[in-house]
């Protein structure tokens, strides 16, 4: 039983939570925001597809922590 539990903390602790997304999104802000820009054409919708990426990236979801930074782009595009 010791170790399930030690697999279940081990695991949760290699996946990256949504607060550790949030602080991707806010560290990269200038350059995800570029990205929805490029990829929208305009400006309403380049914020729209950048709080879309948000709220995807944020949902519960099993992404390694080293993943976390190319989910976040994955998210917008």
């Amino acid at each position: 039983m010791a170790s399930t539990t030690f697999r279940e903390t081990a695991s949760a602790e290699a996946h990256a939570s949504a607060a550790d997304f949030e602080q991707m999104f806010t560290e990269n802000m200038n350059s995800l925001y570029l990205l929805s820009l490029l990829l929208a054409g305009d400006r309403q919708r380049a914020e729209e597809c950048f709080v879309a990426g948000v709220e995807e990236s944020t949902k519960e979801k099993r992404v390694f922590k080293e993943w976390a930074r190319s989910w976040t782009r994955r998210a917008i595009i």
